[in-house]
């Protein structure tokens, strides 16, 4: 199954954060595309069955400057994630306030309301909470790997 990873980051913690999932996602023997500057393109190359974006929100909730075109095409497209999963994993930091995690919580309202294949609960990572965002993004991933189809189960 191959999955594409799209990733949003300024200071590479997204980065890691989106690593790790590929990394366990391999492990479970998917085809994983870690993208850094995703695009609509790339994304219809991967052929990918499921659509993981995991980026942080940088400024007043803006959108960091690697995945900002690749929001708006998908915006803008017509449907292209009808046989798609899609989850969103959202870093931010809540001494921000109002603009906390808002690129990813834009991310999920936007897959979340395209036609595919099941959209999974986001995950927000807090940096202000002092948990090992790598460790809770794992248990995440673990969490959804009982639902989703997989390689070994491709049913889910």
């Amino acid at each position: 199954m191959q999955v594409y990873i799209a990733v949003g980051s300024v200071y590479g913690h997204a980065q890691d954060v989106a690593e790790r999932l590929q990394a366990i996602l391999q492990g479970q023997a998917f085809n994983v595309l870690l993208d850094d500057e995703p695009s609509l393109a790339g994304l219809k190359a991967s052929q990918a069955s499921l659509l993981l974006v995991c980026t942080s929100t940088s400024g007043d909730g803006d959108f960091p400057p690697n995945i900002a075109l690749f929001y708006r095409e998908l915006a803008t497209a017509e449907p292209v994630l009808a046989t798609c999963l899609t989850a969103v994993v959202a870093l931010g930091d809540r001494a921000y306030g109002d603009s906390f995690a808002q690129a990813g919580c834009r991310f999920d309202a936007l897959l979340a309301s395209m036609p595919g294949r099941g959209h999974a609960p986001m995950l927000v990572l807090d940096a202000c909470d002092g948990a090992d965002p790598l460790d809770l993004a794992s248990d995440w991933l673990a969490d959804q790997l009982r639902c989703w189809p997989t390689p070994s189960n491709p049913a889910g």
